[in-house]
């Protein structure tokens, strides 16, 4: 790599910037090899001069956010930018996108919040707030505005029950066999058992290929998730979630028998089995993906209330790795154990969200303290 020539920089999160300066205003342009940086400031260069460039008291906040998803690319993962530009595009673009970005004020920003919160839901108003905060953030260092008016919005608070009791929520013995009792046949059946009794993420689960299992040790190699590219198509991911998501997991017996089925099934149809090959594919021998493992879960529920008198609660592919925590530490799991199994960052996620503590949990802990009381 050749030396920095001024105003170049390589990027923390990867890829290289340079600034120049015209007639007093700073402009930035990015590049994922440094070599090619110049070429993009003598475009950028043309534009100006061209008059077609937007300067710092005319950009939009419209288009700053095209200059900024392009910088921001070189540094998060292509499903990050895909989210970004969909918020983005869904929620900003037209309320807010054609404002002057040195106009912007923070009861705009607040009142969109709050729209976006009654139509779309507060965990979304949340994100978009975050966004637009990011992308001031980036207007600041550009010197595009001198104070980011998003820093002193606060987050909305959730109302209601605590995730843990909604998106996050153990499931009981009768939906777990009334599901599975739909499940029966379904192209995903054995994925759904090895999820609960794996605890993975289902795009862990659906990015598992042969190479990652080693039946002679009995080992799962967590390394690679499904994720998004920029378009927002599903792909095989080249790493795990986190740093932390990549572990092994020890196969029980249970868990051999769902790899063992997996391996039999799908020798009897292809004869040979490619290490590159997936343990849980599609109908058409590929990988899956989580949208279509809630499809598939949400459509066997929907078969359920229909022919049965008693609804089911609908529930997400998720349901399965919560119950697998609880259980797991109702069966006396170690928490940090645990917590590598589940591959978190941090003891605190496994037991906050996880962990949860039913009405019998409690009147058990109580009997147990008998002997203690004063």
């Amino acid at each position: 790599m050749g030396k920095m020539r001024t105003g170049e920089r390589k990027r923390p999160g990867g890829g290289y910037e340079k600034r120049f300066t015209i007639k007093g205003v700073r402009y930035s342009v990015y590049a994922e090899r440094k070599e090619d940086l110049q070429a993009k400031e003598d475009e950028k260069r043309a534009q100006i001069k061209a008059g077609i460039y937007h300067t710092n008291e005319t950009i939009t906040l419209n288009q700053y956010f095209d200059e900024w998803i392009e910088g921001k690319a070189l540094s998060v993962r292509p499903i990050t930018v895909y989210l970004y530009q969909r918020l983005f595009r869904k929620f900003i673009r037209r309320t807010l996108g054609r404002h002057k970005v040195r106009t912007l004020e923070r009861r705009q920003i607040v009142a969109m919040m709050n729209h976006v919160a009654d139509t779309a839901g507060i965990a979304t108003a949340n994100k978009v707030h975050t966004l637009i905060g990011s992308i001031l953030k980036g207007a600041m260092a550009d010197d595009i505005i001198q104070r980011n008016v998003a820093t002193g919005i606060h987050a909305i608070k959730q109302k209601g029950l605590p995730a843990r009791e909604t998106i996050h929520r153990e499931l009981t013995d009768s939906e777990i066999e009334k599901a599975f009792s739909m499940l029966k046949g379904s192209l995903y059946y054995t994925a759904y058992r090895f999820l609960l009794n794996t605890g993975t993420r289902a795009g862990e689960c659906a990015a598992l290929q042969w190479k990652d299992v080693d039946r002679t040790h009995n080992i799962i190699h967590i390394r690679r998730t499904m994720t998004k590219d920029k378009a927002g198509k599903w792909i095989l991911g080249e790493t795990a979630k986190t740093k932390t998501s990549v572990r092994d997991i020890p196969m029980n017996q249970t868990v051999r028998e769902i790899i063992d089925y997996q391996w039999n099934l799908y020798r009897d149809l292809k004869g040979i089995i490619s290490p590159c090959d997936f343990v849980f594919p599609s109908s058409t021998g590929g990988h899956t993906n989580t949208t279509a493992l809630e499809g598939s879960l949400r459509a066997a529920i929907r078969k359920y209330n229909k022919e049965s008198p008693v609804i089911m609660k609908f529930f997400s592919v998720h349901a399965f790795r919560d119950t697998f925590a609880s259980r797991a530490i109702r069966a006396g799991v170690p928490p940090n154990t645990l917590k590598e199994i589940l591959g978190h960052a941090s003891l605190s996620m496994t037991m906050d969200l996880y962990a949860h503590v039913s009405q019998s949990d409690k009147r058990q802990a109580m009997e147990m303290l008998q002997d203690v009381s004063f």
